[in-house]
């Protein structure tokens, strides 16, 4: 969220660095005080404060009414992001690898104790924020915790711990969470996606044209957020989204994208059967996954 709000290293096309660009005429300089990151991340950590384990709601009216200006916030900013992107030609910068990797910005010059020390900072903040937030739900949830932890945050399972009305608020909030998360996220990775897909099957200079493209490329990415909005918008369980989006989009990227481009690669090798057995073991996989991912989700 910070990234959205401030953008990402080298060309900072986040909220705030546009809005102030436009108004002084294309020029900024990153360090004023209300570009601060830490500022910024300090103030959606308080933001996004979680309520939903004290049962009575009345007590924290103050921290519900942050957390729906929070994602209110979040939403009007994703937009508002987008629009700006889209009216000043800047879709393409915006939705390419560079903001994926903001932190590696930050690590210039890079030295390997530099990013060793990094990554094993980034593995330790991350296993003791996920044990934190799985301890937090199972003593929240009890044995009906279920393997992803979100899979809790239902209608229905919240109805348990807060009011009707904001059992429905705050599994609505999920569900903006996932279609935030499909709107930053795949179009973000659909720049190497689609750069990489095309060099395969068209060449190096295939890619290339295709990617100058900025209006192809840019409709490529909202399709997929729009196909995310209306998952999210047409199914009600947000268990179903997740499975959906498991045995389709990941089943494809893993299994069947790759075993299709090895098969075109190597469909001449004659004599190297090796490559072409991998490749086909892995298109029956991932055939296989998304077919019982799909029933599944329909048996339930």
């Amino acid at each position: 969220m910070t990234d959205v709000i401030l953008g990402a290293p080298p060309d900072y096309t986040g909220l705030l660095p546009e809005i102030l660009r436009h108004r002084k005429g294309g020029s900024i300089d990153e360090s004023i005080w209300y570009l601060q990151r830490p500022l910024w991340a300090l103030i959606i950590a308080l933001l996004s404060m979680p309520g939903i384990s004290i049962k009575s709601l009345d007590q924290i009216s103050w921290v519900s009414s942050a957390g729906n200006s929070a994602v209110f916030f979040m939403t009007v900013s994703g937009a508002v992001l987008a629009g700006l992107a889209a009216s000043k030609d800047k879709a393409c910068d915006f939705f390419n690898q560079h903001s994926i990797l903001s932190v590696a910005g930050q690590l210039h010059p890079y030295t390997q104790r530099r990013l060793d020390v990094s990554t094993s900072t980034a593995a330790g903040t991350i296993l003791v924020t996920k044990l934190g937030i799985g301890f937090s739900n199972v003593l929240l949830f009890g044995s009906k915790t279920k393997s992803d932890v979100l899979l809790n945050y239902t209608r229905h399972s919240l109805s348990s711990f807060l009011h009707p009305e904001a059992a429905i608020a705050m599994a609505t909030a999920v569900k903006i969470a996932f279609l935030l998360n499909g709107a930053f996220s795949f179009p973000l990775y659909l720049w190497p996606l689609q750069s990489n897909l095309w060099a395969a099957l068209h060449g190096e200079d295939g890619a290339n044209h295709r990617m100058n493209c900025r209006i192809i490329f840019t409709l490529t990415n909202y399709a997929v957020v729009a196909a995310c909005a209306a998952i999210a918008a047409v199914v009600h369980d947000v268990q179903k989204p997740l499975a959906l989006l498991g045995a389709t989009v990941v089943g494809y990227l893993a299994f069947i994208a790759p075993a299709l481009l090895a098969l075109r690669k190597n469909s001449h090798w004659d004599s190297r059967r090796g490559p072409q057995t991998a490749a086909w073991g892995m298109l029956v996989l991932g055939g296989l996954q998304a077919i019982a991912g799909i029933l599944s989700v329909l048996v339930e």
